[in-house]
């Protein structure tokens, strides 16, 4: 059996008391979390900036205490494994990788969990939602 391995990033910030979690629509159709490809000569937290920056031109910085493993059959011959950090933007104005994204979007919480394809992700947002609670009480974030 072949083995593949992803990272990824829960982006979210925090507007007006409002908590805003950033997703992609990828061109198949789901809903999900932005994520990709581990190189071999990369560690988690490289992956999954330099994937967050590839597909949604955001630059990330990553809250320490989160990280969420998914395992599953990607087919008959692959399992696959997707590692998920909590981060928050920093920089860069957000625009989708065309040749894989079909929509990225911000959206509230409860809009986000309704959104998302897969009962995997929305068990992993709401122990986000947990840990973003835990570092961000009262602070706004990044605005754009």
């Amino acid at each position: 059996m072949k083995y593949e391995k992803s990272c990824g990033a829960i982006v979210y910030k925090k507007e007006s008391n409002e908590i805003y979690i950033l997703l992609v629509q990828m061109n198949r159709g789901h809903w999900s979390f932005p994520k990709g490809h581990m190189n071999l000569d990369e560690t988690e937290e490289q992956t999954s900036m330099r994937e967050i920056k590839e597909e949604t031109n955001l630059k990330i910085e990553i809250v320490e205490g989160f990280r969420q493993t998914v395992t599953y059959l990607s087919d008959i011959y692959t399992m696959k494994e997707v590692i998920y950090v909590l981060a928050e933007p920093k920089s860069g104005i957000l625009h989708r990788q065309e040749t894989e994204i079909k929509s990225i979007s911000w959206f509230k919480f409860e809009n986000a969990i309704a959104k998302l394809s897969y009962d995997k992700d929305k068990e992993i947002l709401k122990q986000a939602l947990l840990q973003i609670k835990k570092v961000t009480p009262n602070k706004e974030t990044y605005k754009k």
